[in-house]
């Protein structure tokens, strides 16, 4: 596939039995990402990528474009826009 989909759960549900996963889970897509190549399995990361301006502690998706020879990076975060700073 030349896309990235990037799905997220409907809602998760848990019992004593299941604490970690939930075999009924349902899925979204929340977006699709278009590389323009042949796309590789989606990596996740914790670390900060880089010297990037980015929130820290938030996932990071390394998405391979292998006939572009390319490894997109998208850096989740909280949603909130920075406060601007004079220098």
């Amino acid at each position: 596939s030349e896309s990235a989909y990037i799905y997220r759960p409907l809602e998760f549900h848990s019992d004593e039995n299941n604490k970690d996963h939930d075999p009924n889970a349902q899925y979204k897509l929340m977006c699709e990402i278009e590389c323009g190549s042949t796309v590789g399995s989606i990596g996740v990361g914790y670390e900060d990528f880089m010297h990037a301006n980015q929130e820290s502690g938030y996932a990071k998706l390394y998405i391979p474009c292998f006939e572009k020879d390319r490894i997109l990076v998208f850096a989740m975060g909280s949603g909130d826009e920075p406060e601007e700073q004079d220098f």
